[in-house]
């Protein structure tokens, strides 16, 4: 009985063994990088050159403006925006959002043609995409991939840091959101880049 089941076993160990190194070679061999999308905004923010676009608070149009009230003001301050050409789109270049040294929340207009927008910032701020009924839009994503977070960094004091601080995908239905940027204590500068690219 022992005789017939040794030969059994031998095969089983072999077949897992095989399996184990093929197994052991793929996943050593298999490599991640950026995406595409991801590599060009990672580039625009690296680069020296940008849109510069000076964002504005509520106050620079009208004193009785409040933050918590751009739901029902939304599609006036879309309109104001747009007449002073605060807009930032889809581009080939990142824009340098001057954003002011207090800690405030200020506007800019976004203008687009795409279904859906990934939004690219080296900052941390919190941001909200406005409609112009005052409808909070909801991210579709808001994660940044690990290989983004590797690959796409710059050097300060001998240390790498990551370009991307926010990565937010956006599904529209419209030409024209506000962007709502909202400095935190984690907002490291006061020149934000942004880089807009379709999805």
């Amino acid at each position: 009985m022992i005789l017939k089941i040794m030969p059994v076993t031998r095969w089983c160990l072999l077949v897992i063994s095989i399996v184990f190194v093929f197994a052991c070679e793929e996943f050593q061999t298999k490599s991640y990088s950026m995406t595409d999308i991801d590599s060009r905004a990672c580039a625009m923010l690296n680069d020296t050159t940008f849109q510069v676009r000076t964002v504005a608070r509520l106050a620079d149009y009208n004193a009785d403006w409040k933050n918590d009230q751009i739901h029902e003001i939304a599609g006036e301050v879309i309109n104001a925006l747009a007449d002073d050409s605060i807009i930032v789109s889809e581009s080939e270049l990142a824009f340098l959002l001057l954003t002011g040294e207090a800690m405030d929340t200020t506007y800019v207009l976004l203008a687009s043609q795409a279904n859906s927008v990934i939004l690219y910032f080296d900052q941390s701020v919190n941001q909200n995409l406005i409609s112009n009924d005052g409808t909070i839009l909801s991210a579709t994503d808001t994660g940044i991939p690990l290989e983004t977070i590797g690959e796409c960094t710059k050097a300060e004091k001998e240390v790498h840091i990551p370009v991307i601080q926010n990565r937010i995908v956006y599904n529209l239905s419209l030409n024209q959101y506000l962007i709502q940027l909202i400095k935190i204590d984690q907002t490291a500068e006061n020149n934000i880049r942004l880089s807009i690219l379709s999805n």
